[in-house]
């Protein structure tokens, strides 16, 4: 695989010609993607939707392609609203704005854009309605700027709710708190002494409950929310029907609980979440799923009384590890790899690959492989220990891979 932007899968609303096809040992064919024009590599972050793609080039410029649509169609709208919606998809957009520039983070949710702009001083986010236009813009997003002393860190996007790591390893919460998602609880206290349900909160508001400057890593899915800390431990919060956040209440958590699973001792190194999942990669290379898909459960939920949580899965790790080699130790490997999620499914990178799990591979991109396990890791790229810029980012019915050998 040559250097450049790459699709496994298909989307409806952005596949063009591909003059470059590749298929690896796999049988998996990657598509190579058109870059914006102007765009400078190398890349500093894709994100992709169901229907649309953003990528941050080196200079901090977003560029969009396709429509940025909410993910609740049925079928029947689906197919009336690609007939009838008036723009050309293929094409990269410039998401431009004179005050916003120096982008160093973006988290994408089916209808939240946010962005840590200005060199991590300034914080904004745009509802999807801004960005549908023909000639979308970066205007009338809701902004915050930090103090002198600190800066936006990294971010992530839920449906209608975000969090943010602050300065040193703050976290703070926006929008929607329904299941307590914002992890500040679903109540507060009146000037009169009458508890009152708190849905939404219009202001960045701290999360008092995860341990000042601790946070290196936030995950949102929906109405449910995760926190790695720098010590390994992984706390959670918010909706937790399907057992998603590890717990074995099958109820919204209010309050941040920490997993016992996970300590100093034997601490997580990343986690994931995707639907009605949450993944944690461990110290040993193991990787810890909870929670169900809503077609093929992991477990179902009523069974969460005796079942241990969350599940240890079967993955790729011994077959990557025997290549360790003297420039590169276990712990190194498996420090350097990293967990993301898609629809349905999960990606593994590793120095010395990409890895897939969960039935959302074999439903919608890679149809080919449905006689595979359900509890089986698709290899989708491998490579040899070389230097490598990658980036990866996975939606419904594809997966977008930024490729570049240094």
């Amino acid at each position: 695989m040559r250097n450049g932007l790459w699709r496994c899968g298909q989307n409806l609303f952005q596949d063009d010609t591909s003059f470059f096809k590749s298929v690896d040992e796999s049988g998996i064919e990657w598509s190579n993607l058109t870059l914006p024009e102007n765009c400078r590599l190398p890349l500093k972050a894709i994100q992709t939707t169901w229907s649309c793609i953003f990528l941050v080039d080196d200079q901090g410029y977003v560029f969009k392609r396709g429509p940025y649509f909410l993910q609740d169609w049925t079928t029947a709208e689906l197919s009336s609203s690609i007939e009838k919606h008036p723009y050309y998809f293929d094409s990269w957009v410039p998401l431009v704005h004179p005050d916003i520039y120096d982008i160093q983070d973006l988290s994408v949710s089916s209808n939240l854009l946010v962005l840590i702009a200005n060199g991590g001083k300034r914080l904004v986010v745009f509802p999807p309605s801004l960005l549908e236009s023909s000639s979308p813009s970066l205007q009338h997003g809701s902004t915050w700027s930090s103090d002198s002393h600190s800066r936006y860190q990294s971010v992530a996007a839920g449906r209608g709710y975000f969090l943010v790591i602050v300065g040193q390893g703050d976290v703070y919460g926006w929008g929607t708190n329904d299941y307590g998602q914002l992890g500040i609880g679903w109540e507060i206290q009146s000037d009169h002494s009458v508890h009152i349900q708190c849905k939404y909160f219009h202001q960045l508001t701290q999360i008092e409950s995860v341990p000042s400057k601790m946070a290196q890593k936030v995950a949102c899915c929906d109405m449910s929310s995760a926190v790695l800390l720098k010590n390994g431990q992984v706390i959670v919060f918010g909706n937790n029907l399907y057992l998603q956040l590890a717990t074995h209440i099958c109820c919204p958590i209010q309050v941040p609980q920490q997993l016992d699973i996970f300590s100093m001792d034997h601490p997580a190194i990343d986690m994931a979440m995707s639907g009605w999942q949450l993944a944690i990669l461990g110290c040993q290379g193991e990787i810890w799923i909870s929670g169900k898909e809503p077609i093929h459960p992991l477990f179902h939920s009523s069974s969460c009384s005796s079942q241990q949580l969350p599940i240890r899965v079967t993955h790729p790790m011994k077959e990557w590890l025997s290549r360790c080699s003297s420039s590169i130790t276990r712990k190194e490997m498996i420090n350097h790899s990293l967990l993301m999620a898609g629809r349905r499914y999960f990606l593994l990178q590793t120095p010395c690959g990409i890895y897939g799990y969960g039935s959302g591979l074999k439903d919608h991109i890679l149809s080919h492989m449905s006689n595979t396990s359900e509890e089986e890791w698709i290899v989708l790229k491998q490579w040899t220990l070389t230097r490598q810029r990658v980036f990866i980012s996975g939606a419904e019915n594809d997966i977008i891979l930024y490729h570049e050998e240094r």
